[in-house]
C-alpha cells in the first residue's frame, strides 16, 4: 500500500495519467499566463471568471503575448506563425459558469 501511495505522489512513479483539459479559476495576469502555456503545450483550456469582462481582458492578455511570441519564434515563416497563433487560441474556452467548466 505504501508503494502505491509513493508512486501516486512521485513524478517518476509508474502510474501515468495524461492531462487533456486544464481548468483555470481566475483569468487575471497569472491565470492568463497559465492558460496560454497550457494551450501552447496542446492542452484544452477552460478559463473561469466571475464576469465576462474579466474573461475578455484575459483573452486580450493572451492574444497580446501570443503575438509577441509568434513575431519572435516564427519571424521567417509567417504562415506557421499564424497557424500556431490560431491553434493555440482555439484550445482556449472561457466561461462564467463554474459548473460548465468542470
Amino acid at each position: 500500500m505504501a508503494s502505491i501511495a509513493k508512486n501516486a505522489l512521485s513524478s517518476s512513479g509508474s502510474v501515468s495519467r495524461t492531462i487533456k483539459t486544464v481548468t483555470i479559476i481566475g483569468g487575471g495576469l497569472m491565470g492568463s499566463g497559465i492558460a496560454q502555456v497550457a494551450a501552447e503545450t496542446e492542452h484544452n483550456v477552460i478559463v473561469v471568471d466571475q464576469k465576462q469582462e474579466f474573461l475578455d481582458k484575459s483573452l486580450n492578455i493572451i492574444q497580446t503575448s501570443l503575438k509577441r511570441i509568434v513575431k519572435k519564434k516564427f519571424d521567417k515563416d509567417q504562415q506557421k506563425g499564424e497557424q500556431y497563433y490560431s491553434d493555440t487560441l482555439n484550445r482556449i474556452r472561457t466561461t462564467t459558469d463554474v459548473d460548465d467548466a468542470v
